[in-house]
Formats: structure tokens, sequence, C-alpha cells
């Protein structure tokens, strides 16, 4: 049996090429769902995208803090558009709080209770990352053709590596922007550059660097 019990490098354990799962910890969790009859529309995103269910989580590992955007969708009525609860398919809200609490605490309206919400604060669960094709520009202003996102996919603490790379490999040609070829270059371009270093390029010790 394996146990996510350490990281194996520093993106976390490794479950596929290019994709690490690590426990992280909850640092806060904002609401940014939406239900009928609810005073003000909340939005996200600069094109003010309109979710049904929606929570920002911030999490932390070691001294990095990072936020995840996690969605669902509500059950509703074919005929009349009546809410009928919380739709479980591909609800990240929902496998989100499962993982933590093993439930989660909703109002008369669907909406979710701010209690439980809060008790999430402080509590670890596993979140799972790949190397996407989106890419970014660094802090040294350098354009990469690629970087890390987190999957919506989120597990409890404790759970195994084999349970992990199944969901990931039934699950992975939903997941768009995965780029496992990249690993594959960033390594070739590895070698290359170790291979083309010769120690006899270097000044002697004595001899100041410029």
């Amino acid at each position: 049996m394996r146990t996510l019990t350490e990281e194996s490098s520093n993106r976390g354990t490794k479950i596929a090429k290019g994709v690490y799962a690590t426990t992280v910890e909850v640092v806060s969790v904002e609401n940014k769902s939406n239900v009928p009859g609810q005073d003000e529309t909340q939005t996200i995103g600069q094109n003010g995208f309109t979710p049904e269910i929606c929570l920002i989580v911030t999490y932390k590992v070691d001294d990095f803090e990072r936020k995840m955007f996690l969605f669902g969708k509500y059950k509703k009525d074919k005929d009349t558009g009546a809410m009928k609860g919380w739709d479980s398919f591909n609800n990240a809200v929902l496998k989100f709080a499962l993982a933590i609490k093993g439930k989660i605490d909703l109002e008369d309206d669907w909406s979710i209770n701010q209690p439980f919400l809060d008790s999430l604060i402080g509590e670890s669960f596993i979140k799972v990352s790949y190397i996407s094709n989106r890419g970014y520009t660094n802090k040294e202003g350098v354009e990469k053709d690629y970087s890390y996102n987190d999957w919506n996919r989120t597990f409890p603490v404790g759970t195994e590596e084999k349970v992990m790379e199944r969901e990931w490999s039934d699950n992975v040609q939903w997941v768009k922007d995965y780029f496992p070829t990249k690993i594959d270059q960033l390594a070739q371009e590895r070698k290359e550059e170790e291979e083309s270093f010769n120690p006899d390029d270097l000044p002697p010790a004595d001899e100041p660097v410029i």
C-alpha cells in the first residue's frame, strides 16, 4: 500500500508525468456562489462570469500561498427551472468539502452555511497540480510556454497514491491544457546543457571570474 506521506520533489509526489500531489493548508475560503433571491449577484474574473456554485480557496504549502477556484452546479427542474438541490456530477466544491470534512452543511435555500466554511480554515487537504500549456511571464520578465495549474479534484489527507493515479488516468482526457510532452523537452534541454559543459572552460581557481 502506498500513501502520500512525503514529497518526492519540490512540487510534491509524482502521480503521472508532470503531475504532482501535495498536502496543503487552507488559509481562507471566499464564497462566490449565487442562489435565487440573493440581494447581490456575485461575479468573478474581468469578464464578470456569474457562477452557480463557486469557492475561491487560498491555500499554503510552506510559506507559499496560492488561490484555487472550485465550481459546481445546482440541480434544477427541467420544466420550471426551480432549484432542487446540488448536482453532484463533477462538483469540485462538493468534493473539496467532502475531502476535508466528509460532509457539507447547507442552508434551506441550498447556499453554503458560513460557519461550515469558517471551519475549513486551518484544515489540510491534497491538491494536484499538472504541467499546462498555458504560458506566463516570470519575475525576470522571461516568457515561458508552460506553467503548473491546479486540477479541480481534491483529496483527503492520507489518500493512497494509486487512488489519485487512477482518478487522474480516468479523467485526464478532459484536462485539455495538460502538456506532458514539455517534460520530455525540458529533460532533453537539461541533458544538452550538461553535455555541453566543459570543465576546461572554467578559469583557474586563483583567477578572478569576470
